[in-house]
Order: C-alpha cells, then structure tokens, then sequence
C-alpha cells in the first residue's frame, strides 16, 4: 500500500501544511528496491539526466527497446543515452523548440514537433506567436503504429502538463504496455493531483527513486516551507514481473 497522504485541498492552516508535507514525502519514498540503475544523462545535479532501472525484467534489450521521452528543450543527453549507450529507438516530443517538422538526430531518434496533453488539440501558450500541436499519449502510439507495443520506458518533463494527461493516459489504459515512467512532478498539491499519483500505485507503478530538482528551490506562497516544486519520480511497472 502507498504511504499516507493527506487529501485535504483546503489551501489554509494545518491541513494544507500536512498535505504538502505528506506530499513531497511520498514521492521521494522507495517503494521498489532497484539493485541497478543507471543515470541517462547528465549528472543528478544537472538538470536533464534521468534513472534507468536495469533489473530484470526491466533492463533494456539492445536493438528492441523503445523509448518515448516527452519535453527535450534541446537537451538531448538522455535520449543520447537511451540511443548510443543501451541501444534503444527513441521518439523524442516537443512542441516549444524551433523545429517544427519531424527529423532524425541520429539513426535511433526521431525527433516530432508534438506535445503530450489530455486531449487532441491546438493550443496557443502564453508569449507563443504559434499554437502548439498536443495529443493524448494513445493518438501519438497509434500515429506512430506503437499502440501494440511495449514502451520500455516512458518520459515526461512537460512543465506541468502532467496533470491533464496523466488522466487520460488511465482511461486510454495506455501505461499498462509501459515498463518503466519517468516524470517531473511540477505542483503546489491538490486534492486531485494527490488522487492522480495515488492512481499509478493502483495501476502497479511502483517509485523505486525520487529526486528533488535542485534549480526548483523555493519558499511556498502557503506554508512558508522550504520546497522544491519539481521532483523527477521514477516507477516501475511490477505487473511484468511474472
């Protein structure tokens, strides 16, 4: 069972202070005693690097494994990884940088100009001139011809777009052909962002690391608490293990 986190979304006095703590608490918590990871990318105190469980039966078969990785920013130093040093295909999503039509980075990664979102739209962000293309994860696998297939990892860094697809991710019942999540958990808490991660442990996804994104430090505006409003959590998916 996943440890207790307050579900009080009353941003004032104890119970807000109690939920933000539990909060951050919980997603820093071992859940899944990984005995081998590795981290793709940069060093764990650079921004862009990220943890790859290798346990069984989750490592990465050189030549088959596939990999989805959602917010690139021109940082590449994961999907690199993913490519040079484990042999995996990745598909890399962005809709915010320059490029805006498909190319290849290298004879593994294919780059697209879409973004993750809880619904096929259009959307115009705030200082953009052009409107982004976003998809729920269960279009993208289709248009790509992935949707039988097995992700081998999965990640988001979408700077908080989490919140919309996560939930559409759970009524598509895409993550059950996805082995192992990494994602950037950008909040203050509320009561149904707590119900949304709460909803991976229900589907099997176990965190087996959690890291505070350092260049996220800050003071919150409710509780006056040191915090970090971006933790990177990493999950494994134990229904593959037989």
């Amino acid at each position: 069972m996943p440890a207790y986190v307050s579900n009080i979304s009353n941003k004032s006095g104890s119970n807000y202070d109690a939920m933000e703590r539990d909060f951050t608490r919980y997603l820093l918590k071992t859940q899944f005693d990984c005995r081998h990871r590795v981290r793709a990318g940069r060093s764990e105190f650079e921004d862009g690097g990220w943890e790859v469980c290798l346990d069984l039966p989750f490592n990465m078969v050189r030549g088959k494994c596939l990999v989805y990785s959602f917010g690139i920013n021109n940082e590449w130093s994961f999907d690199d990884y993913m490519d040079k040093t484990l042999g995996c295909t990745v598909h890399a999503f962005d809709p915010s940088m320059a490029e805006k039509t498909d190319f290849s980075r290298s004879r593994n990664i294919r780059f697209h100009p879409i973004g993750i979102g809880g619904k096929n739209s259009l959307v115009l962000k705030k200082g953009q001139k052009a409107k982004w293309p976003l998809a729920t994860l269960g279009t993208i696998l289709k248009l790509y011809g992935h949707e039988n297939k097995t992700l081998d990892y999965l990640k988001i860094d979408v700077e908080g777009a989490e919140w919309d697809s996560l939930p559409t991710m759970y009524r598509e019942g895409v993550l059950a052909r996805v082995k192992q999540l990494g994602i950037e958990v950008h909040w203050l808490p509320k009561e149904k962002d707590l119900k949304t991660v709460l909803e991976l442990h229900k589907l099997g996804f176990r965190i087996y690391y959690g890291r505070r994104n350092y260049y996220s430090r800050k003071k919150s505006d409710v509780t006056g608490r040191t915090i970090n409003d971006c933790i990177e959590v990493h999950f494994v998916n134990i229904n593959f293990i037989d």
